[in-house]
């Protein structure tokens, strides 16, 4: 499936070399996503048809259909955000920031008709018991693509440089960003400084994230007793093997963590390292309790799950960005969503 997506990817490309290139493959990327959310909108009616038995069919399925209809509106209205006025290297970041985003929401719409693809097919054989988790996903994909068109208007209302919008694209669709730079479609648009967006600054980030999840893993040990170091690595390798991460990153990662007050970091005479996380900073762990499921909070939800005030929530979310553990996207427009890499299931 990811071929074939990249194949799309590669048979939408332009190369442009100057502001009407980038104008043609703007409106080449968001036709393409409107046919694509057509087609999905197509398949939700068949799906509501042949499922009109299935409870969970007739109760999901008309949300999702208006919600698709709402994309599509959304989709036909967008605007390139070209005004009389600004400089031609304003209009530029603004058609490049545009085109960005397509290329996400196009992704997203190719992930979306497959999803409904697969539960078209188990409503026709009757396997209706086992999509619950793909009507999940799928209402999941709406709200992100909706995320996402409220994301590209506000990075071409602003004007924002095209390397800050990627580089904030890439903290929660880091996936989508390098598939679509493997696929060729960014040439003429953004060259992505890789170092910055996937380097080893983010690697530790992420990977402390993650090792913070391992040792809540551990249970309520983990804030009464100490964990070794070897015993963290060891679930590591097995919990997450596409972490390709040596002992020595494992201890630099650490040692972040623990530089930012988030873990207590002991050395016993044998020079073997042992962790625990701090029993008494019960607000660190209410904050990775909550971000650990889905990877991202939003300061709302910190404040009614924990009864903290703004202050509070803030400024304990704010350790976790000093850390260099979570990030803040503010581009939606219901508030900024706080996302924690390492707790991300990609």
């Amino acid at each position: 499936m990811i071929d074939d997506k990249i194949k799309a990817l590669k048979n939408m490309i332009e190369s442009p070399s100057d502001l009407n290139g980038l104008l043609k493959y703007e409106r080449k990327l968001r036709d393409a996503s409107i046919d694509r959310l057509s087609e999905i909108r197509a398949l939700s009616l068949r799906i509501m048809k042949s499922g009109k038995k299935n409870e969970e069919i007739t109760t999901i399925f008309p949300k999702i259909k208006d919600r698709i209809d709402s994309l599509i509106e959304k989709a036909r209205k967008q605007a390139n955000g070209l005004t009389p006025g600004i400089s031609e290297e304003a209009k530029k970041h603004i058609i490049q920031n545009a085109i960005l985003y397509n290329l996400i929401i196009f992704s997203h719409c190719w992930d979306l008709k497959d999803n409904l693809s697969e539960i078209d097919s188990k409503v026709v054989f009757q396997e209706t018991n086992s999509f619950r988790g793909l009507l999940k996903a799928a209402l999941d994909t709406v709200h992100s693509i909706d995320d996402l068109f409220t994301g590209r208007e506000n990075s071409i209302s602003n004007v924002i440089p095209p390397e800050e919008v990627a580089s904030n694209l890439s903290r929660k669709f880091k996936k989508e960003l390098k598939l679509v730079e493997k696929s060729g479609a960014l040439k003429g648009v953004i060259t992505l400084d890789k170092p910055k967006l996937f380097g080893k600054s983010e690697y530790y980030d992420t990977l402390g994230n993650i090792l913070l999840k391992i040792a809540l893993s551990f249970g309520p040990e983990s804030h009464t007793e100490e964990i070794a170091v070897r015993a963290l690595v060891t679930r590591l390798k097995d919990e997450y093997p596409q972490v390709k991460a040596e002992t020595s990153d494992v201890n630099k990662a650490i040692d972040k963590l623990a530089e930012n007050g988030l873990i207590i970091l002991k050395e016993d005479d044998k020079n073997l390292r042992w962790i625990q996380l701090h029993p008494t900073e019960n607000e660190s762990n209410a904050i990775l309790a909550l971000a650990k499921d889905k990877g991202f909070i939003t300061l709302d939800e910190v404040m009614l799950q924990t009864k903290w005030s703004q202050e509070k929530a803030t400024e304990e979310i704010e350790k976790f960005i000093k850390a260099g553990c979570a990030v803040v996207d503010s581009s939606y427009a219901e508030g900024p969503k706080y996302y924690f890499p390492g707790l991300l299931n990609e």
